[in-house]
């Protein structure tokens, strides 16, 4: 393929944008990030795209926040776009890369290029419902969170991955998220953090150490989910290859897997 021209969006015009919005169309579990970055993200994002003769062949999506920095890499030229993100994100915080058509090595010689010496990897699998597919588990009563039940999201969570509150007001403000309460405490939590006509993206799924194997998880994946399905759009989440529970789990409740990936995961030093 000849190469091509590299252009970030703000410098894109109307028929670049358009390449955009087919591709999201053409593929939108592919694309679902690309898509509500650029609408509800933008003062967060970057995108990077490789362009020739106005269609988009590749692109570079970084997203940052609350220290950390979240980066897909999309088509056959991505890789080669990665140096340039790196350079350009914010100063230290965790970078988790997540490759779509993009093969493992040459996201390994992209990271060389950047001159990244050490770094982790992992496999994650996507898995997907629909309406017709869903088998809701709902043993138990699990009740929408809001910015009233900010304490008890970061108290429930900061075991697993400690958010500062004003990142928890956010999240319960404009994503909806389902918990279970027992013994006068949240114990369950799960959410979406993107949501399209198309698709919505659900994760975040914890259950407290000591509540966990009476299906907790389930109840809460479960509410979110019906919330995703009956609104005519897919489920996706991702799962990494090794949590063999948490992917019986979901199969569960009807979600299959469709793809796989690995994920490349930068400290805090880039």
């Amino acid at each position: 393929m000849a190469p091509v021209e590299t252009i970030w969006l703000r410098e894109a015009g109307w028929r670049v944008l358009h390449s955009l919005i087919d591709l999201y169309l053409d593929d939108p579990l592919t694309h679902c990030y690309l898509l509500y970055d650029i609408l509800y993200e933008h003062d967060s994002t970057r995108l990077l795209l490789g362009v020739e003769e106005g269609r988009v062949e590749c692109y570079a999506l970084s997203w940052s926040g609350d220290g950390v920095v979240g980066i897909i890499l999309w088509g056959c030229c991505g890789a080669s776009l990665l140096p340039h993100v790196l350079r350009a994100r914010p100063a230290g915080g965790r970078v988790t890369i997540q490759p779509r058509m993009v093969g493992e090595e040459a996201v390994r010689r992209a990271l060389r290029a950047a001159g990244v010496g050490v770094w982790d990897e992992a496999v994650y699998v996507d898995m997907v419902v629909d309406e017709d597919g869903f088998t809701p588990r709902m043993r138990y009563g699990a009740v929408r969170l809001g910015p009233g039940q900010v304490d008890d999201y970061v108290s429930l969570v900061s075991g697993w991955n400690r958010v500062p509150r004003s990142w928890a007001e956010k999240l319960l403000s404009r994503h909806r998220f389902y918990g279970v309460y027992m013994d006068g405490r949240l114990v369950a939590v799960a959410g979406e953090y993107l949501r399209l006509p198309e698709v919505w993206v659900v994760g975040s799924v914890y259950v407290h150490p000591a509540y966990r194997g009476r299906g907790l998880g389930s109840a809460v994946a479960s509410a979110v989910t019906r919330d995703a399905v009956s609104s005519g759009a897919t489920a996706l989440l991702h799962v990494e290859e090794a949590n063999t529970p948490a992917r019986r789990m979901y199969r569960g409740l009807g979600y299959r897997e469709v793809s796989s990936t690995t994920w490349f995961r930068l400290g805090g030093g880039g």
